[in-house]
């Protein structure tokens, strides 16, 4: 079977996921952020990962969020990072449930791919919600 890059993430929801597309169609319409269409729901990525057997992986994945509960996020304005690229993005607080859930779900990916995305790893883990990408001078 041919190596897969796989990924989980939290759609937002409600008034966040609202205000999340307004903020993206601002920063394409005026700024020219492209990048941020490429995934059509605002989101919150956990980890990811290259693996092989997608098969499996699925069903377990399934099993593994039939038991967590939904949770709730708080963000704490607006922030931005240039590198591996430039973002700008809604800053996530790192609650204990938040880390719970992500520190699950890393575990998830280091028992089933031969490799996870070390940006994702909890050591480097900055959770966000992003608003745009790219240059946006």
């Amino acid at each position: 079977m041919k190596p897969i890059k796989i990924g989980v993430v939290s759609i937002l929801e409600g008034d966040a996921y609202k205000e999340t597309k307004r903020m993206w169609w601002l920063f394409e319409k005026k700024y020219n952020s492209w990048a941020i269409q490429n995934f059509p729901h605002p989101h919150l990525s956990f980890q990811g990962g290259i693996c092989e057997d997608i098969k499996e992986i699925d069903a377990d994945l399934k099993k593994l969020s039939l038991r967590m509960k939904p949770f709730l996020i708080r963000t704490e304005g607006i922030n931005t990072f240039e590198k591996p690229e430039r973002v700008i993005f809604w800053e996530v607080v790192k609650t204990k449930t938040l880390q719970r859930v992500h520190h699950k779900i890393d575990a998830f990916f280091r028992k089933y791919c031969s490799q996870t995305f070390e940006l994702y790893s909890p050591q480097n883990w900055h959770p966000h919600v992003t608003l745009a990408h790219g240059d946006l001078s």
